[in-house]
């Protein structure tokens, strides 16, 4: 047995955020065939705040494919505080785990200042876990991709973890690598 916080995990085969792949259908066919946890696709929080139906329907979980970790982007805390409070409201999604992106290396991301933008703000990454922390009961994860140094990589990490996430992934390949 494994654990994420206080979650236990069966195994340490765990299935990949991948955007338009992880479906529900698909990590619940990951689930039944052996993966210990299952990521959702990247979710956008300034979606989820403004109640975006196709953003809502990426979020959604069922108990079949439990533990489940919703994976979120962004960069603004309010943001990040009202879409925690509309994920805990809605009846369709129950994640086990929030996870954090913070390694996304698409453009439309990292122009909204999200995903791997916020490497060069370690200091907001601190900010944004803490908020996370502050506004949920669940176990907060992270992901990251490794900067251009290892001092860099090893400075936002241990950021991540001061600042209170229960597990941390590390991508290895940089932004400039995608």
């Amino acid at each position: 047995m494994h654990k994420i916080g206080k979650l236990r995990i069966e195994n340490n085969l765990v299935l990949a955020p991948m955007a338009e792949v992880t479906d529900i259908a698909f990590r619940t066919l990951c689930r039944i065939y052996g993966a210990g946890l299952v990521y959702t696709e990247i979710v956008n929080v300034t979606a989820i705040e403004r109640n975006n139906k196709s953003t809502l329907t990426l979020a959604m979980t069922c108990k079949e494919e439990a533990p489940v970790a919703l994976q979120l982007f962004g960069s603004k805390t309010d943001s990040i505080k009202k879409a925690l409070k509309i994920i805990e409201e809605t009846d369709y999604i129950n994640p086990d785990i929030i996870d954090f992106n913070f390694g996304c290396p698409v453009p439309k991301v990292i122009n909204q200042g999200a995903g791997a933008a916020l490497l060069k703000r370690p200091a907001k990454i601190g900010e944004i876990i803490e908020t996370l922390k502050a506004n949920t009961s669940l176990p907060i994860t992270a992901k990251i991709r490794i900067a251009r140094n290892i001092e860099d990589t090893i400075k936002t990490a241990k950021i991540i973890e001061k600042s209170g996430a229960s597990a941390l992934a590390i991508h290895g390949r940089t932004v400039a690598q995608m």
